[in-house]
C-alpha cells in the first residue's frame, strides 16, 4: 500500500484530488507490469512469425481466432462482474503463457507451436489492452481521465521500455521459453494489483450496473451498439484507418527483418531495438507533450496528431525510400500513438455506458482492428502484385491518413459535447 509520503510526491507530479492517490498509484503499477509482461512477447512473436515463413496467412487466422474469442469474452463480461472477470481472464492468461513457455521448451523450432504462439499473442494484446483501459475508464471520470491518464500511460512506457530491454538481454541466456516464463511471472503480478483497485470501483445500489443487460452476449451484440450509436462508428472508422496504415507498415518493417538479418538473435535484436527506442521517444512526449497537448488542441487535435505524423513520414518514404526512413516513420508513429492518441482514444470511452466499454469497446479493440489487419495485408498483397517497391507502398498511405485525420477531429467534437451531457451508467 503506497504511503502517504508517496501520495504527497505524486500530488507534486501531477494533480492530484483528495482520495485519487492510492487508485493512481496502483493503476499506474497495473500498466508498468502489464506492459513490461507484454512487450517481453513482442519480439519473440515476430521472430516466430518469421519462423514459419507463413506471416500473411497468420494475419487471416488471427482474425479467426478474435471471431472465436470475441463472443466468449461478451458472454463472460454478461454474466460475472468486473471484479471477478478481468481477474480470472488475466490468470486464464498467465496459464496460456505458462503452456506455450513449456511447448518451446519440449519442441523448440516449431512451426505449429509459433504459428499458435503469434496468433495467440497478436488476439490477447487486444484483448489486454481492452480489458484495462476498460476498468480505467470505470475507475475514473472523464475530468479525472484528463489529470490522470498520461502518468498511467508514462508507467505503461516504462514498462514498454523494460520489456524489449529483457528479451534483448536474456533471450540467448534463458531462451525463448524462458522469457515466455518471465512474462507470466510479471502477468501474475499484475492480477495482485487488480486486487488493490477493485476496492475503488464506484458503488452502486443498481443491479444493472453490476449485471449489464447485454441483449446478446455475442459479436452481435458489440455489432449492434457501434451501429446503432455514430459516435462509436466515428469511433471504429478512426481504429480501422490506424490499423491498416500500422499493418502496411508491418509488413514492411518485417520484409527488412527477414531480408536483413537471418538468426533468431539478431531478428529479436532488431525488432526489440525498434520497440526500445519508440518507447524512449513515447516517454518523452508523455513527460513533456502529452498533457499539453490534449490542453491545447482537446481530444479531437490529439487525435489527428497521428495521422499528419503518417502522412509527412508516409510523404517522407516515399520520396526517400530505404530502412532507415521507415524505422524513423515506425518510431514515431508508435510515440504518437501511446503518447497522444491513445489516451485521447481511451478518453473517448469515458463518455459511454459500461455495456459499450466492455462491449462495443472490445468489438473494436479486437474485430475491427483484426479487420483492419486484413485489410492491410490486402493492400500490401496488391502492391506485391503490382511489384512496388516500399516508396509506393507509402503513397498509399496518404489517402487513408487524410481521411483518418477528418475523423479524429470529428470524434473531438462529438465527445465534447456529450461531455456536457448528463453522465451515463
Amino acid at each position: 500500500m503506497p504511503s502517504s509520503r508517496a501520495a504527497a510526491a505524486l500530488r507534486r507530479v501531477v494533480q492530484i484530488e483528495e482520495g485519487e492517490g492510492r487508485p493512481l498509484f496502483w493503476a499506474c503499477a497495473f500498466h508498468f507490469l502489464l506492459l513490461t509482461s507484454y512487450f517481453i512477447l513482442r519480439p519473440l512473436r515476430d521472430v516466430k512469425g518469421l519462423e514459419t515463413r507463413g506471416l500473411n496467412s497468420l494475419f487471416f487466422f488471427t482474425l479467426l481466432g478474435t471471431l472465436v474469442t470475441n463472443p466468449i469474452f461478451a458472454t463472460f463480461v454478461a454474466r460475472f462482474p468486473r471484479r471477478v472477470f478481468i481477474p480470472v481472464t488475466f490468470q486464464f492468461f498467465v496459464t496460456n503463457l505458462l503452456v506455450f513457455a513449456l511447448l518451446f521448451w519440449k519442441l523448440g523450432a516449431n512451426v505449429a507451436a509459433a504459428s499458435a504462439f503469434f496468433v495467440w499473442v497478436t488476439v490477447y494484446n487486444l484483448f489486454v489492452v481492452s480489458v484495462f483501459w476498460g476498468f480505467m475508464s470505470d475507475l475514473f471520470r472523464t475530468d479525472q481521465a484528463k489529470r490522470l491518464y498520461g502518468l498511467i500511460g508514462i508507467w505503461g512506457t516504462l514498462g514498454a521500455i523494460l520489456g524489449p530491454s529483457l528479451s534483448k538481454w536474456l533471450v540467448e541466456r534463458i531462451d525463448f521459453h524462458g522469457l515466455v516464463v518471465l512474462s507470466a511471472v510479471l502477468l501474475q503480478a499484475s492480477i495482485l494489483c487488480i486486487g488493490r483497485l477493485v476496492p475503488f470501483l464506484p458503488s452502486t445500489p443498481t443491479p444493472r450496473i453490476l449485471k449489464p443487460k447485454i441483449s446478446a452476449a455475442n459479436l452481435l451484440d458489440g455489432v449492434r451498439r457501434t451501429l446503432r450509436s455514430s459516435f462509436l462508428t466515428s469511433i471504429c472508422g478512426y481504429v480501422l484507418l490506424f490499423t491498416v496504415s500500422s499493418t502496411l507498415i508491418y509488413f514492411q518493417k518485417m520484409g527488412v527483418a527477414e531480408s536483413a538479418f537471418h538468426d533468431k538473435k539478431s531478428q529479436t535484436d532488431f525488432l526489440a531495438s525498434i520497440d526500445q527506442k519508440s518507447q524512449i521517444l513515447t516517454l518523452i512526449v508523455q513527460c513533456f507533450l502529452t498533457g499539453r497537448i490534449i490542453r491545447w488542441v482537446g481530444v479531437g487535435g490529439a487525435l489527428a496528431v497521428l495521422p499528419v505524423i503518417t502522412i509527412i513520414g508516409g510523404t517522407g518514404l516515399w520520396l526517400v525510400p530505404i530502412a532507415t526512413v521507415l524505422v524513423v516513420l515506425e518510431v514515431t508513429r508508435r510515440a504518437a500513438d501511446i503518447g497522444t492518441a491513445k489516451p485521447a482514444r481511451e478518453a473517448l470511452f469515458t463518455v459511454v455506458d459500461r455495456q459499450d466499454k466492455y462491449v462495443a469497446k472490445n468489438f473494436m479493440d479486437t474485430f475491427v482492428y483484426r479487420l483492419g489487419d486484413l485489410a492491410g495485408l490486402g493492400l500490401d498483397l496488391l502492391g506485391k502484385a503490382l511489384k512496388f517497391g516500399m516508396g509506393e507502398v507509402a503513397l498509399l498511405l496518404l489517402p487513408l491518413s487524410i481521411a483518418w485525420f477528418g475523423l479524429g477531429l470529428l470524434l473531438g467534437r462529438q465527445q465534447a459535447t456529450r461531455a456536457k451531457a448528463p453522465p451515463v451508467d
